[in-house]
């Protein structure tokens, strides 16, 4: 039977964008996103926090557009990432998809 790999979550972003080439010259970006456990008001406390990556023009247009606090749809793929610095494995959602659901947070300067 054939493995079927699909991840499809809402969330916030927690944090900043980080922006960098790859080997080959690609885009790549990384961000992180909180996910609410609780479907209800009480229980938004309660989250998992999940590490996205993107690449090429999404990866440019994620860097552009997303802030801290912005709400995300997010589709892709879990995957597992080798950190070379570290020698460790970490899993990481490679999002295909990236929607914006809200609208952006007004800064302190206006």
């Amino acid at each position: 039977m054939r493995g079927y790999n699909h991840v499809t979550l809402v969330g916030q972003v927690v944090g900043l964008v980080k922006n960098e080439l790859t080997i080959d010259q690609n885009q790549k970006s990384t961000f992180s996103i909180r996910v609410s456990k609780g479907w209800k008001k009480d229980q938004d406390n309660d989250a998992d926090i999940f590490e996205i990556i993107t690449f090429g023009k999404l990866a440019d247009i994620c860097y552009e557009y997303l802030q801290e606090g912005r709400r995300l749809l997010v589709d892709g793929k879990l995957t597992n990432m080798h950190d070379v610095l570290t020698n460790e494995i970490r899993m990481v959602i490679v999002a295909d998809e990236v929607t914006i659901l809200s609208s952006p947070l007004k800064s302190d300067k206006e």
